[in-house]
């Protein structure tokens, strides 16, 4: 319709004006290439990574358990595209299938859709074992993902998660978690073997992905320790900066 074409010829022109592109991942460098013609010496990937010297682990706190043995923990936006239900079904599934009444799970975030999702929580019968913590900063946020032993992306497969890197990914590896998401093209270039990859949008897959971390200590603890080595050598905002400012140099 006509905003959908207003939308292509402001992106025509955006690139068009520009002097420099600054793009956060690969796809979104490809599309500065292809859709908008840009030459690649003037097109930088920036990631918006977090920066080690203030987003790093604090002393994890068992009262986010519930009393249960494991914690898994979501960070993130609740809405629509970030696939909170695919997660709440996952638990469903976990919890009401396969018996696991030893695992709590922590929501963190907020957004559109958390009001229709505790409802979707209470109808699956699963906010005994859900907690939607709403928005956290600083070190309430770095306590609760610290004492998480797995963390998790629930994003479903579209063109929209496909291309983003999601910011949660690097700050799940930035405090050393092993993670679990779908196949996407974009959070496995974040991860790399720092994740657990479930076909995309299979819900059954994914909740078996995280009973398998649950299972092995000694495998959280190598994929923890890989997702931060990433951050550290190549990923963190440390790494960025100086691409920032070249770029505007």
């Amino acid at each position: 319709d006509i905003f959908y074409y207003g939308l292509k010829i402001a992106e025509r022109l955006t690139y068009t004006t520009a002097d420099r592109v600054i793009s956060t991942n690969e796809s979104h460098r490809k599309v500065a290439l292809t859709r908008g013609r840009k030459k690649a010496e003037h097109v930088s990937i920036i990631r918006s990574a977090p920066d080690l010297t203030r987003f790093k682990p604090t002393e994890p706190n068992p009262v986010y358990r519930n009393n249960r043995q494991y914690l898994v923990g979501y960070m993130g936006v609740i809405g629509e595209p970030e696939g909170v239900d695919y997660l709440l079904r996952v638990i469903h599934s976990l919890v009401g299938e396969k018996g696991r009444q030893d695992i709590q799970f922590m929501l963190i975030g907020d957004g559109p859709a958390l009001e229709s999702l505790k409802v979707l929580a209470k109808d699956l019968n699963i906010t005994d074992f859900v907690e939607f913590a709403g928005f956290q900063t600083g070190q309430d946020l770095l306590e609760r993902l610290s004492s998480c032993d797995v963390c998790v992306e629930p994003s479903p497969a579209s063109e929209y998660n496909e291309n983003c890197t999601m910011n949660k990914i690097l700050e799940y590896m930035a405090l050393g978690k092993p993670i679990v998401q779908f196949d996407l093209r974009e959070g496995r270039r974040s991860a790399k073997d720092a994740s657990l990859y479930a076909t995309p949008n299979d819900e059954t897959e994914f909740a078996d992905c995280i009973l398998k971390l649950l299972a092995d200590p000694d495998l959280r603890e190598r994929m923890g320790q890989e997702g931060h080595r990433r951050m550290v050598e190549s990923l963190e905002w440390q790494h960025q900066a100086p691409k920032l400012l070249a770029t505007y140099a």
